[in-house]
């Protein structure tokens, strides 16, 4: 773990930070940061991104045993990340913002959209063209990597949620009361197709040319097999709203949603059984590298991630730092154990509004902080040290 990295407790965040015991899905700890997760995407099976509120995003190098926080050099909400290779990645969100990095997410460029709306999503056919559409109806097109983005007629100010492409001319994209339009010809016409539902769809996904998916509000998850011209609708089993959507071949997929919500598929969407997230916490997106291995973000920087496809039930093994912290729920004292000698290790606490009433460095194995002053309640303990950051909730009786 990266030991410059910055982690900020901003005032919005009011947060219980939890242990959670995963059965079927594991637990990414130590979180690299708090901030919600809106988008993860794995260029290959190691190196993968993710990010979301507060111009955030992280990065691994060791299929997500490890995570570090890259500098976009934004404050602005990312929607949506992607790479075309492992150096080459875009992310676009909060007021029409798009950003480019060639070097592995080590640096980011801001490149004019043209729009000042938020983009939602993004999607690529070729290492140059690319499409990201936004909150009001409106495409916005490059054919050269982004250097000019141009903007494309929809024939809708709805809100648009998500794009994909099946081959270099066919797209898709859909957003408000059951949007979807079509374009065959790379984006130049949009054509309406009849979605079959009403409620807000927010994302998709195509196993083939053929054969696609829609989920939204409500549950809903909606199907084609005939190039997106008809959709008709299947049974989720569940009345969340669905978020994200990834299939890792044409008849097994897994949909993500709020309440910590994970549904499977083993046959086309035929059918589909609740999996375990071990948390309520809201599912944004999900992504798989091969049939097995897939990673959930979320809310409160939540990472989950699965080596059985969700199948097997896993036990949560702590990646935790080896402190020991004790007594919690605490009255006067609080002591911090390392498990070896340490230097220069500095201790930050926090209120829940995420203020700092405490910051001091100390160069020792053991020591004990004075903490009867403090008035009852929830805080936050941040620990800096050689090995990382570690951050736990304390509660003041």
């Amino acid at each position: 773990m990266n030991k410059k990295m910055k982690i900020i407790l901003t005032a919005f965040l009011n947060l219980i930070i939890t242990g959670i015991g995963l059965c079927q899905w594991t637990n990414q700890n130590p979180l690299p940061q708090l901030n919600a997760l809106y988008s993860v995407y794995f260029p290959d099976a190691q190196i993968g991104y993710a990010a979301g509120y507060n111009g955030t995003i992280i990065k691994t190098t060791d299929s997500g045993n490890s995570w570090s926080i890259l500098t976009s050099g934004t404050s602005n909400w990312i929607n949506s990340i992607i790479f075309t290779n492992t150096n080459i990645g875009y992310a676009v969100g909060q007021s029409g913002i798009i950003l480019k990095s060639i070097n592995g997410g080590l640096s980011w460029s801001q490149q004019s959209s043209g729009t000042t709306h938020a983009l939602n999503s993004i999607c690529f056919t070729n290492d140059s063209t690319l499409y990201a559409v936004n909150s009001t109806g409106l495409i916005v097109k490059t054919t050269n990597g982004g250097n000019i983005w141009t903007a494309q007629s929809t024939g809708t100010n709805y809100p648009l949620h998500s794009v994909i492409f099946t081959d270099n001319n066919t797209g898709f994209t859909c957003g408000y009361k059951g949007l979807i339009l079509k374009t065959i010809d790379g984006g130049n016409a949009w054509i309406s197709k009849n979605s079959d539902t009403t409620y807000n769809l927010g994302a998709l996904f195509f196993t083939s040319k053929n054969q696609g998916y829609a989920i939204g509000s409500n549950g809903t998850i909606i199907k084609t097999t005939d190039e997106g011209e008809s959709w008709f609708p299947l049974n989720s089993g569940t009345s969340e709203f669905l978020y994200s959507i990834f299939f890792t071949d044409s008849i097994n997929g897994f949909v993500v949603g709020t309440n910590g919500t994970i549904i499977r598929t083993t046959d086309s969407g035929s059918t589909w059984h609740f999996q375990t997230s071990g948390t309520s916490k809201g599912l944004l997106s999900v992504y798989f590298t091969n049939q097995d291995t897939g990673y959930i973000v979320g809310l409160d920087g939540l990472i989950l991630k699965t080596t059985s496809g969700g199948q097997t039930f896993v036990e949560n093994k702590d990646n935790s730092m080896n402190i020991n912290i004790f007594p919690n729920p605490l009255k006067d004292y609080l002591f911090i154990e390392f498990e070896h000698e340490q230097s220069n290790v500095e201790i930050e606490l926090y209120t829940i509004g995420g203020f700092v009433i405490l910051n001091e460095f100390v160069n020792n194995r053991t020591f004990k902080i004075n903490l009867s002053d403090l008035c009852k309640g929830i805080y936050f303990l941040k620990i800096r040290y050689s090995e990382g950051i570690e951050i736990k909730k304390l509660i003041k009786e």
